[in-house]
């Protein structure tokens, strides 16, 4: 029987400004809460990440060893890993590069391995996986594609849903009826996130003869022409940019219904949950898991601005079933997607690391 899991050191490239990040941080500071020594080492942290309260020791790469010529000393890199004497080693994401990736191989503790995105990065998740005990898929969609598309063995596969600590939201019901709805989209401004369907669906809505105002938070490079976009619709008067964000709890309060047409139901999607907002998200990916339709949210076809918006009138025609769908969000979130079985599990996995590799 392996000792308790106490030292955790958390690796990761370049952190920025998404949700899969976002939810490391706050699965970080779950597991500092509850009495774990927690550290981080990066590529970098953004300002605005900075902007959160971090109670555990964050180091970027160039301070152990590595600057952005990618020269690594292997003396530096071994003293940094002598003084936390992490337990294991959990790795976010696929960013570390050559310099990461050596880190991992001058070290002997077990690794835990996090992919964020499987389609467009498996050559890096191949080269990660190699060293990782146990990798943690976030739902059943992004395990399979693990095994099938990335050829990770089932066995070493485990699935870890996304948690939210509920008690740290409070209960925003959709004021629908009561006053002007808000209906908002919080993501990355990057094409194929969905905002172009969104701005789409608000034109449609407006068409229809219902009223409502309309946020798109975040920051990214298709900010410039989704406005361009918003303006050509003629919706600009409707649509407000929230940008330079250090996450998006602050934009997703001000919601009544938080459409999520990307895709993937996201952790910003989990937070407007946990916040009883009405949530509406594309049938693909991991939404069918976290969502139950009717109930804790509606689903519509990927890239339908129709579909998209007859669901949205649905809502504000019916401002009493937005509220129980609010309800129910937050109760799922609290019973089946919150921080407390977030720890549990990512632990339990550490557990099964440590037991493999002897450690």
């Amino acid at each position: 029987m392996s000792a308790p899991i106490q030292n955790i050191l958390a690796v990761a490239g370049r952190v920025r400004m998404r949700s899969a990040y976002l939810q490391m941080l706050d699965l970080l500071a779950g597991l500092d809460a509850r009495g774990r020594s927690v550290s981080v080492v990066c590529a970098t942290l953004p300002a605005e990440t900075l902007m959160r309260e971090i109670s555990f020791p964050v180091t970027t790469w160039s301070a152990v060893g590595s600057g952005r010529s990618g020269i690594f000393r292997p003396v530096t890199f071994q003293d940094f890993y002598d003084r936390l004497k992490p337990q294991v080693i959990h790795v976010h994401g696929t960013g570390l590069r050559h310099s990461g990736r050596r880190f991992l191989n001058s070290i002997s503790a077990p690794v835990v391995f996090t992919p964020y995105v499987t389609a467009t990065e498996t050559r890096e998740i191949r080269r990660i996986q190699r060293r990782a005990a146990r990798v943690i898929a976030l739902n059943e969609h992004m395990r399979e594609a693990l095994v099938n598309h990335v050829g990770i063995p089932r066995e070493r596969l485990r699935v870890v849903p996304p948690g939210v600590d509920v008690n740290q939201y409070d209960l925003l019901l959709p004021g629908i009826g009561e006053r002007e709805a808000v209906i908002g989209a919080a993501a990355p401004l990057e094409p194929g996130r969905g905002q172009s369907t969104f701005l789409q669906a608000a034109r449609l809505l407006l068409n229809s003869g219902r009223e409502a105002q309309f946020i798109i938070g975040g920051d990214g490079p298709a900010e410039r022409a989704l406005r361009r976009e918003a303006a050509k619709l003629g919706v600009e008067k409707r649509v407000t940019f929230v940008t330079r964000l250090s996450n998006y709890r602050s934009v997703i309060s001000a919601m009544d219904v938080r459409p999520a047409p990307a895709g993937n139901l996201s952790y910003a999607a989990l937070q407007a949950m946990a916040m009883g907002k009405a949530v509406v998200a594309t049938i693909a990916g991991d939404v069918p898991e976290l969502l139950e339709e009717g109930r804790t949210g509606l689903m519509v076809p990927k890239d339908d601005p129709p579909a998209l918006a007859h669901v949205l009138m649905q809502l504000l025609d019916r401002p009493e079933a937005a509220r129980e769908m609010g309800l129910a969000a937050r109760r799922a979130v609290s019973e089946r997607f919150n921080m407390d079985l977030l720890v549990e599990n990512t632990l339990r996995v550490y557990e099964e690391a440590v037991l493999e590799t002897g450690d």
